[in-house]
């Protein structure tokens, strides 16, 4: 098992919470939450050092001070379906064609 696993369990179970990440300067994070352990004094303290696509409800490994929003930016396009075949398809058939109405 993962520690995404582990994560996603605890928040199942109701020991980790999520909360907008509302201090942060980068447009990635309307599509992301924080995840928090319950059981913590403060919040700085229970920061579990994952955050939770809103969209998926999948949790990914973040690091304030290492780790940027790099792979995040990369999965809310995934996620979004901006980078799937079909998708990029019909983009390479407006640039070629035209939009088509």
């Amino acid at each position: 098992m993962s520690d995404a696993d582990d994560i996603m369990l605890l928040l199942m179970d109701g020991r980790v919470y999520a909360r907008a990440a509302t201090d942060y300067r980068s447009d990635v994070w309307n599509d992301f939450d924080l995840l928090f352990y319950s059981s913590a004094a403060d919040e700085k303290e229970g920061y579990t050092g994952y955050t939770l696509c809103k969209t998926c409800k999948r949790p990914f490994k973040h690091n304030r001070c290492k780790s940027g929003t790099s792979h995040l930016r990369t999965h809310r396009k995934r996620c979004a379906g901006e980078t799937t075949d079909c998708v990029k398809g019909k983009i390479q058939l407006t640039i070629l064609f035209g939009d088509a109405k």
